[in-house]
């Protein structure tokens, strides 16, 4: 029993000191740009992946990164409306120079794909025959076919 209550109080001091540790500001930022093929994205978000520790690019596509936690490296992304996400890049708390070069969506839909609700209530295709897409939409076997 007394063993017991002797890990129980180690625990009790080393788990809370380890996650302060890991969750204290180090005080160093991570530092970059983000670009499109030629020009500087204004008003990108850089965020540390599954973290709510993120940064927006000034005019000139720049960002800095603060308040980051202490661990030796962290994912990166960036994204901003009209783009693909970037990333992730692997940063370490004081560095500098990170760069994300962002791809643009297409500008329209491809012409090609054809639209398939997956509901038997929608007409002639059996519930099986179509796979989900995606935002609720449905990729069914007949479009498939056609397009080979």
């Amino acid at each position: 029993m007394r063993k017991r209550r002797l890990i129980w109080a180690l625990a009790s001091m080393v788990v809370p000191a380890t996650l302060t540790w890991l969750l204290a500001d180090t005080g160093k930022v991570i530092t970059g740009v983000v670009t499109d093929t030629a020009q500087p994205v204004s008003g990108a978000v850089v965020r540390v992946q599954a973290t709510s520790i993120s940064a927006t690019t000034n005019e000139r596509g720049e960002f800095t990164l603060g308040g980051l936690p202490n661990v030796p490296t962290m994912p990166l992304t960036a994204w901003a409306l009209g783009y693909y996400i970037a990333g992730p890049v692997t940063a370490k708390p004081g560095d500098s120079g990170i760069a994300f070069a962002l791809r643009k969506l297409p500008a329209a839909d491809n012409p090609a794909y054809a639209w398939a609700s997956g509901l038997s209530s929608a007409g002639h295709r059996r519930p099986g025959d179509c796979q989900a897409g995606g935002f609720g939409h449905f990729f069914c076997a007949q479009e498939a076919s056609r397009r080979r």
